[in-house]
């Protein structure tokens, strides 16, 4: 079983890079926790991102902190279902 964190890495990030506050690797593991502990929706990827900002910290240092719902929304949205499926699928 690999880790959850392991997978951002190998993630192509199509979104202008200037532009962008938080890296796809701090983004995709609060999602895929959220999702994971049956969060709902991207307000509740923020609430969990909250929750355990001291263990994310840890474990993925956000450097601009929890990104916002929209944010989550954006970057989810863009991302193919199936690299999803099978990042989960992995775990």
């Amino acid at each position: 079983m690999d880790s959850i964190y392991s997978y951002p890495s190998s993630i192509e990030d199509s979104r202008m890079e200037k532009k962008c506050f938080h890296k796809l690797s701090d983004i995709l593991p609060t999602g895929l926790l959220t999702c994971l502990s049956h969060g709902e929706d991207y307000e509740d990827m923020v609430l969990s991102g909250n929750t355990r900002e001291r263990f994310l910290k840890e474990m993925i240092p956000p450097a601009n902190g929890i990104p916002s719902h929209d944010t989550f929304n954006r970057v989810f949205s863009g991302l193919e279902p199936d690299l999803l499926r099978q990042i989960v699928a992995r775990i």
